[in-house]
């Protein structure tokens, strides 16, 4: 099998900062992030999952989605999680990372100022995530440029 890596692109454009984002115009606070900004990584990482901030959204047929970046990503996807632990926190195994640059049910559109995303076949859905990664060439103290992924993640819970 090969890596979906190997068939990743690198970003020019990618965002200097970390991008905002909404679900049906409620914003997100991000879960976690790997972020470069001028030239120092910014770092969020989750250790205990009750933490992650779950925004509220509302039921929908259609979830619209929108990133305050200009240049499409290397990875976008949306974790859809229709089972909940006794914490109500999303059971990973049995849910689904929907690819949105490959599957049909995600229409992805950027208009030079935002992404936006339409999932549709999200409607069990009690928690989701969304996840984007910038592939980007960044520079070293010492030696060549090296490609990095710079990520970040958001999470709704769907009530």
């Amino acid at each position: 099998m090969e890596s979906a890596s190997l068939h990743m692109r690198p970003v020019a454009d990618a965002p200097k900062r970390l991008p905002l984002a909404w679900a049906n115009d409620a914003p997100l606070d991000p879960a976690q992030y790997q972020w470069l900004e001028m030239g120092e990584w910014r770092e969020h990482e989750v250790t205990d999952e009750t933490t992650v901030p779950l925004t509220p959204v509302p039921p929908t047929r259609k979830l619209i989605l929108r990133i305050d970046a200009s240049a499409l990503p290397s990875e976008l996807k949306v974790g859809v999680y229709s089972e909940l632990d006794e914490r109500r926190l999303p059971r990973y195994e049995q849910g689904e990372r929907v690819d949105c640059i490959t599957d049909e049910r995600c229409r992805v559109i950027a208009d030079g100022k935002s992404i936006h995303i339409r999932l549709n076949g999200a409607d069990n859905a009690k928690v989701l995530v969304l996840y984007v990664g910038y592939l980007v060439l960044a520079a070293q103290e010492q030696g060549p440029s090296r490609m990095v992924m710079m990520s970040a993640s958001w999470a709704m819970r769907v009530s």
